[in-house]
């Protein structure tokens, strides 16, 4: 409980590159979680996102 962890990844496809970057952690309790993140390719288009969950 309490942790959180960073990613990152990379893809390719039809001639396109993208990377993504994530965030995710969970409360110290363990029930709730937060994830957030953030995308953008080589043709100039972003995206993000976010999510929360509570787990029993």
């Amino acid at each position: 409980a309490g942790k959180s962890m960073l990613a990152a990844s990379v893809g390719h496809y039809a001639d396109e590159g993208a990377i993504a970057v994530g965030y995710s952690t969970v409360s110290h309790s363990g029930k709730v979680f937060l994830k957030l993140q953030g995308n953008a390719n080589t043709n100039g288009k972003i995206g993000a996102g976010a999510g929360v969950g509570y787990q029993w």
